[in-house]
Order: C-alpha cells, then sequence, then structure tokens
C-alpha cells in the first residue's frame, strides 16, 4: 500500500477534484444540446469548467476556440494538484508535465500549416512558463521550424525533434508532420520510463509502470495493425515506428506481430495478454481504438480501487480529465454535426 500519511492530503484533494468530473447522464444531457454556444453554456453551470469559462460568450466560441479552453482547464487542474504536492509527489508530475508540454509543441507545428488562431492560450503562458523552460508565446508563434528549434532549444526533447530536422536536406515542414510529432511520442515514453526508477521505488514505481507501461502497449499494438492493414508496411519500417520499451508483451512477441499479415496478427493478439483482457472488457466494438480506451480506464480503475491513497489516485485522475476533455470535443463535434443523441453517446462509452 502506499504511504497513508504522505499522500492522504492530496488524495483528499484529488479526490474532492474528481467530484467535479462529468457524470454519464452529463454527457447524455450534452449530447440532446443543439448547438456549440449550448454545450458551453452547459459547461459554465458545472463546478469543474465555470472558472475557466467565467466571462465567456458562448455564442462567439467555436469549436476550435473550446477544444483551447479545454486544454486550458487540463493545465488549471494540474497546477491545483502540483502546488498541493510535496516535492517528492512534484517529481511525477513534472515528469507528466512533459507530455502537455509536447502536445502544445505539436500544436505549434501544426500551426505552420494550418494557421489557427491560438490567442485562447495566451491566459495559459503564465502558468505554463512555471513549469516550463520553454516560452509559450514564442513557441505558438514560430513560423517555422527552425524559429521552432530555437525555441525549444534548452528542451530535453530538443535532440529528438533536431534528428528529424538533421535527417532532411529539405528543411520545411511539408509532409513531415508525422516524423516530429511520433520523435516527440517516443521521447516521452522513453523518458519517464527511464526516470521513473531513478526517482520511485516499490508501490509508486508500479503505479507508474502500470499506467505507463499498459499505454506503450497498446499503443505499440495500434500503430503495428494500422501499418499492416492500411499502408502494408514492412516489418523494418514498423519498428522504426514503435516505442522501444515492453511491458506486457515481449521483444519477441513485437518481432512476431511485425512479421504476420493482418490476419495472422488477429489470431496472435486474440492469444495476448491484452487479446484475453479485451474479452472481459466485453465491449461490442472490435477496433484496437476501443480496446485502447477501455483498458487504460479499467487499469486506472483499479490503481486508485486497489490503493486509494497513493500516486495512483493522482495518476488515475489526471488519465480521466484527458479522457474527458476528449469526449467533450467528440460531442462538441458530432452536436455541430446535427448527429443523434443516441450515435454521439455510441462514440464515446
Amino acid at each position: 500500500m502506499g504511504s497513508l500519511f504522505a499522500y492522504s492530503g492530496l488524495t483528499t484533494k484529488v479526490k474532492a477534484m474528481q467530484g467535479k468530473l462529468l457524470s454519464y447522464n452529463d454527457y447524455v444531457e450534452m449530447a440532446g444540446l443543439l448547438s456549440v454556444s449550448e454545450v458551453v453554456n452547459y459547461l459554465k453551470s458545472k463546478p469543474g469548467y465555470e472558472k475557466v469559462f467565467a466571462g465567456v460568450n458562448p455564442n462567439e466560441v467555436h469549436r476550435g476556440t473550446l477544444e483551447r479552453m479545454l486544454d486550458i482547464s487540463k493545465f488549471m487542474d494540474f497546477a491545483k494538484i502540483y502546488n498541493f504536492s510535496a516535492v517528492k509527489q512534484r517529481r511525477y508530475l513534472d515528469l507528466y508535465f512533459l507530455r502537455d508540454e509536447t502536445v502544445m509543441v505539436k500544436k505549434a507545428l501544426r500551426n505552420m500549416d494550418n494557421n489557427e488562431d491560438l490567442k485562447a492560450y495566451e491566459s495559459l503562458e503564465e502558468l505554463f512558463n512555471d513549469y516550463s523552460t520553454v516560452n509559450l508565446r514564442k513557441l505558438l508563434t514560430a513560423a517555422n521550424i527552425d524559429e521552432l528549434l530555437d525555441v525549444v532549444k534548452n528542451a530535453p526533447y530538443y535532440a529528438n525533434l533536431r534528428y528529424v530536422y538533421d535527417s532532411y536536406a529539405d528543411k520545411t515542414l511539408e509532409n513531415k508532420l508525422f516524423d516530429y510529432e511520433l520523435a516527440l511520442d517516443i521521447f516521452f515514453f522513453n523518458y519517464i520510463w527511464k526516470k521513473k526508477d531513478k526517482y520511485y521505488k516499490k508501490d509508486e514505481l508500479e503505479a507508474i509502470k502500470k499506467s505507463v507501461g499498459t499505454e506503450i502497449d497498446l499503443l505499440n499494438i495500434m500503430w503495428m495493425y494500422r501499418a499492416k492493414k492500411s499502408y502494408n508496411l514492412d516489418e523494418n519500417t514498423i519498428h522504426s515506428y514503435l516505442i522501444p520499451i515492453h511491458y506486457k508483451l515481449t521483444a519477441d512477441q513485437i518481432k512476431d506481430f511485425a512479421r504476420a499479415d493482418a490476419n495472422e496478427f488477429m489470431k496472435m493478439f486474440e492469444s495476448s495478454y491484452y487479446g484475453k483482457m479485451y474479452k472481459q472488457l466485453k465491449t461490442d466494438s472490435t477496433s484496437f481504438n476501443s480496446l485502447f480506451n477501455k483498458a487504460l480506464d479499467k487499469v486506472m480503475f483499479q490503481m486508485q480501487k486497489e490503493d486509494p491513497y497513493s500516486l495512483s489516485t493522482v495518476i488515475s485522475y489526471l488519465h480521466f480529465k484527458e479522457r474527458e476533455v476528449k469526449h467533450i470535443i467528440t460531442i462538441t463535434e458530432c452536436v455541430r454535426y446535427k448527429y443523434p443523441a443516441d450515435e454521439i453517446i455510441k462514440r464515446i462509452v
């Protein structure tokens, strides 16, 4: 069991925040709304979002702006937990924040292509810069890869981005976004996997291994299957796209998956650890995306239930907050395109 004394105050704080997460009934009500402005108005009435949407005119919030405000709510929740944490507990949060930081780098990269309006993130600047060596304003206004690399030159993932940059003679972003984003994903998982052993032992270490390791395995499974089903990539190319870490999947299993064709892949998957978990989840969906979400949710629920006064509660809260934001974005997009309410609920539950 985790240390009751060390985590009792923090987990009490986090559990109070959990009480503000949206319920299934909230999702049902949101699915029945008729416009993005109605979604915003609904969120304004909820304790978990009333602060971030305070003073906002729902009629002036478009889908893209809503997504950015939801991102801000995630950072605000992170800051609440961080400020309430002791030094040792902040070590994990520092690692976790790097993930959010790399997400912002991805947004900056995409902005070079799409020229999106990122002004909504201006209110996040002071908060972001408290935890990062990267200046958020300069990051989001970078006009090209050279400017972005200069902004992140002191960040731990700089070398990963630089490697992609140096591998191309043409230094424009065109057709290279996937490579940069993949480099950031592989960096993060490698980084947190190495640092966990330095900072944590016993129950805390096991919680990080279980949450991060499960996600790595499931991402690798999804990427391998897509590589075969949709792109017919060869074995060596597939390996270059994988996170080089194994949790419940062995190195030999990964090699076998990479060699197999799509039909063989499914048979091998069904007999694997995650194939057996998939059957236990009793889902009607056959997609790996469904497996990914349901399996991670199950792991997070179990972790918190088994050790409620520990780092597990912090890890699971951050996971479910992230999931909630994705659900809201999905609902909003479906409402925007006038999907029936029952169809919207099927997409998130």
